[in-house]
């Protein structure tokens, strides 16, 4: 059997026209406290394009991302693989969010105990902290 060749379903131009367009959707839902304050239209066509980013994005190859090379980086990318707000990850790590932040743009380093719970609560690797930090 022949192996198929998927085309994507939208161009390159619409897949960034369709992710704009959910952006402006997401900031709306957000703004007014949640996707429950969109119309059913609303909700139905936010369904409808993220459907058709989902399927482009998996008809094209994608270049995989960079890996983190500091710990500004990793702690961005954890955070984002979390979900988690700069607030909730300052919870975690037992700090202030301004400390968060501050880690965030490499304007401080971290303590034994912050690189501790980077790795116990972030699941950041601990050779990774000690390279970087």
């Amino acid at each position: 059997m022949k192996p198929t060749t998927s085309q994507p379903t939208i161009t390159m131009e619409e897949y960034f026209q369709l992710a704009d367009q959910i952006e402006i959707y997401l900031k709306k839902a957000t703004d007014k406290g949640g996707f429950h304050t969109l119309s059913d239209a609303e909700n139905a066509e936010l369904k409808r394009i993220s459907e058709l980013v989902s399927q482009y994005e998996k008809d094209i190859k994608v270049v995989p991302l960079d890996a983190p090379l500091t710990l500004p980086e990793m702690l961005r990318l954890k955070m984002f693989q979390k979900r988690l707000t700069q607030r909730q990850t300052a919870e975690l790590l037992e700090i202030t969010p301004s400390r968060v932040s501050e880690i965030m743009n490499g304007k401080i380093s971290i303590s034994l105990k912050v690189a501790k719970q980077m790795y116990l609560k972030l699941g950041i690797p601990a050779d990774f902290i000690l390279q970087n930090a």
